[in-house]
């Protein structure tokens, strides 16, 4: 989580995009966050930095749902490269790799954020 932070920050610091993935056991997580962060940033959605208790140690990971957490990454990473804006901007997509369903929650960003809190 720390560096996760660190990388947000740094994202906010220079004006530039943060495409956020993960992977727990069988669901994964994409975030997609573009300047000017109006819907928020990392810290926003998760401002405690204390590693969660589920996490690849304690529940190990399935290489399916990092592909294919890692190739929508890569996906959306390629359409900002070439001009296209990311349709996923200021949204985390969950997904479930026993269902193999996708849910989608809007990000918020919060008054009291310490690292985007004045940008937007």
């Amino acid at each position: 989580m720390e560096t996760r932070h660190a990388v947000n920050h740094a994202c906010v610091s220079a004006g530039k995009t943060l495409i956020s993935g993960s992977a727990v056991g069988f669901g994964g997580q994409l975030l997609v966050i573009e300047a000017p962060y109006a819907h928020g940033c990392y810290a926003c959605l998760y401002p405690d930095q204390e590693i969660a208790q589920r996490n690849c140690r304690t529940s190990g990971v399935l290489g399916p749902v990092v592909g294919t957490i890692g190739t929508l990454q890569a996906l959306e990473a390629l359409k900002i490269l070439t001009g296209l804006s990311s349709t996923l901007s200021g949204k985390l997509r969950l997904f479930d790799g026993k269902t193999q369903n996708w849910r989608s929650l809007q990000l918020t960003r919060s008054a009291s954020c310490t690292v985007c809190g004045g940008h937007a």
